[in-house]
């Protein structure tokens, strides 16, 4: 323990010098005894008593330090002594004086400021005067965090305002965002444009005016089917609910073979496949006369004959196998189910292509916009299945410029906003992306109404997110989970508190008692009363800094945004399903007049 914990504790060098000194002491006092004349104890005493010692002693002062048996027993004897004084009543219990109960506070503004970056344009703005610097090279390393946020707050909070809409003005990154009004790209477009941003829009709202995104275009080998496979399951399920995991594991395989299929076929036949075609697909898998073969049996029997046992081959008979009668029934049924949505020609084109270039983003500036309906979560998947490839694709990257694999070069931090993200759709392995994306240059920030949200998401993992997440803020809201753990987060305080009892009787008279006890340093009810234009910031290893929201018109670059359609600054964009349909958007009507008769 540290001595500052026992400031009752004696101090051991004063008592090692004090039995230094009776141990001298005691060594001469011990020849003083021994060379006085007579042959027993008590006729040296009595010597002693009676005669002048210091004339006795005159001129044999040297002889009193000579050792001897006696001196050297009456040394020990006083170093003992002092060791034992040192013993007594010596209170070496532990006292934490004015931290008995906790030691929790409101961090400074000082406190806040180690972690931001000298440079203003490098850091993540988190409230008025917090911030956290973007690249861990710049800062000191003792204070370097993983860039991972969570911001908390119920509508109207201002999390658009107060945080997403402020770090977008910074542009210090590539980034992705989830935008449910769709509002954000108008807003911030021209501003990344000025600043040398390649914009990208997935407009899963009107399902029009869109770049596309075809996730066959990102599978390189048999491995990665099991990892759409995957984000397609997952970004469709709602919950932890392991009930579903028969009838999960079995779509699977259906699912995991028609993937296969598309792939290999589209690699022998030069064309690239979409996972729309899965829904036509699985119209033809049931046999309607049970003695001949189904289309689909018939296409992966032809497929095996060019690629004997091949990957898709041996998913689809496997699931033959295993799956007869109404289970099979029940698992088309469901498959069926999920892939619907691609009945719609407008969903289809979303996703026939891929004009996304996803692979050069961490070099390029690049922002890429997800309008997601607020209303409905019919096409949200989708938005799921995107932000996982794209985690895979530039973590992929990451890795292969890191051990050489590709030429070095620079790459640009990439964060995801996923605003609205409750309503998304679970990601998948999104704990891990969380975990190992610092040491790739990349960062997610998770935007919730409340931790309930999280909670219903991720039953069994909800904690860990918020775990891997360095920072949180909290910009106001009453949901009661929220409100309990941030005020277990924030600490316990040791408060001191004055009692008075006044004596009423004839005589008058009274007392006082002092004592300390425990206080959260902030109540449920305080954190839910927090003001309109306050928030509290949560650093791993930091107490909690309870600062003023960074309105976005403070910041040096809000002249660039626009905020209606009228204002000079909002951004217009035009993006087309396939090339008729921009020839016939740009192709310039002459009109040569009437064609005479005569001709």
């Amino acid at each position: 323990m540290e001595a500052a914990n026992k400031p009752y504790q004696k101090n051991l060098y004063h008592y090692l010098l004090l039995s230094s000194f009776l141990a001298a002491l005691f060594y001469i006092l011990g020849n003083v005894l021994i060379l006085l004349p007579g042959e027993s104890f008590s006729d040296k005493l009595q010597y002693l008593y009676s005669t002048d010692v210091f004339t006795y002693y005159e001129g044999k002062y040297l002889e009193l330090l000579i050792p001897t048996l006696f001196a050297l027993c009456c040394a020990l004897f006083g170093f003992i002594a002092g060791l034992l004084a040192y013993l007594y009543k010596n209170d070496n219990r532990v006292y934490r004086i004015n931290e008995e109960h906790g030691t929790a506070h409101f961090a400074t503004n000082s406190e806040m400021a180690k972690y931001a970056d000298e440079i203003p344009e490098n850091n993540t703005i988190l409230s008025r005067n917090a911030r956290m610097g973007l690249f861990n090279d710049r800062i000191s390393r003792a204070f370097q965090r993983n860039k991972n946020m969570i911001i908390l707050g119920d509508p109207g909070s201002g999390k658009t305002f107060n945080v997403l809409k402020p770090n977008i003005l910074q542009a210090n990154a590539s980034f992705m965002i989830t935008d449910p009004k769709g509002l954000l790209i108008r807003e911030c477009g021209a501003f990344l444009e000025k600043m040398g941003y390649k914009i990208k829009v997935f407009d899963l709202n009107t399902l029009l005016n869109s770049d596309h995104f075809n996730v066959f275009k990102y599978i390189k080998t048999e491995l990665d089917i099991d990892k759409v496979l995957e984000w397609i399951t997952e970004g469709t399920k709602k919950s932890d609910n392991q009930g579903e995991d028969f009838w999960i594991k079995a779509e699977g395989l259906l699912i995991r073979s028609l993937l296969a299929y598309l792939w290999i076929d589209g690699q022998d036949n030069d064309y690239l496949p979409h996972i729309g075609m899965i829904a036509d697909m699985l119209r033809f898998v049931k046999r309607r006369d049970k003695n001949k073969p189904s289309p689909v049996e018939e296409w992966f029997e032809e497929q095996n004959e060019r690629h004997p046992d091949n990957y898709a081959y041996r998913q689809w008979t496997l699931f033959n196998d295993l799956y007869e009668a109404e289970t099979r029934a029940s698992v088309l049924g469901i498959a069926a189910a999920r892939y619907s949505v691609f009945d719609h020609s407008q969903v289809v084109d979303l996703v026939r292509n891929d004009t996304m270039d996803i692979e050069s983003w961490n070099e390029e500036k690049t922002a890429i916009f997800i309008t997601i309906p607020e209303t409905t979560d019919a096409y949200n998947f989708l938005a799921a299945i995107f932000i996982s490839t794209t985690m895979e694709v530039l973590r992929d990257k990451v890795d292969r410029v890191l051990t050489g694999e590709i030429a070095y070069r620079e790459l640009l931090h990439f964060r995801f906003y996923i605003d609205e993200f409750a309503n998304i759709g679970r990601i998948p392995s999104l704990e891990k992306a969380l975990a190992t994306f610092r040491s790739r240059n990349m960062s997610i920030a998770l935007f919730i109404q409340a931790l309930d949200q999280l909670k219903t998401m991720y039953k069994y993992g909800w904690e860990t997110i918020i775990t891997l997440c360095s920072t949180l803020i909290f910009l106001g809201g009453n949901e009661k989970t929220t409100l309990e753990y941030l005020s277990e987060r924030s600490g316990t305080q040791t408060i001191y508190t004055r009692k008075y009892s006044i004596n009423q009787g004839k005589n008058g008279g009274g007392s006082e008692s002092r004592d300390n006890l425990s206080r959260k340093l902030l109540l449920p009810d305080e954190v839910g009363r927090l003001q309109g234009d306050d928030c509290l910031v949560f650093i791993n290893k930091e107490n909690v800094f309870k600062d003023e929201k960074f309105p976005v018109f403070d910041h040096p670059n809000a002249q660039y945004l626009a905020n209606k359609p009228t204002d000079e600054n909002w951004y217009r964009y035009k993006r087309y399903k396939d090339d008729v349909e921009e020839f016939l958007d740009k192709a310039v009507m002459v009109d040569h007049g009437e064609i005479p008769e005569n001709i």
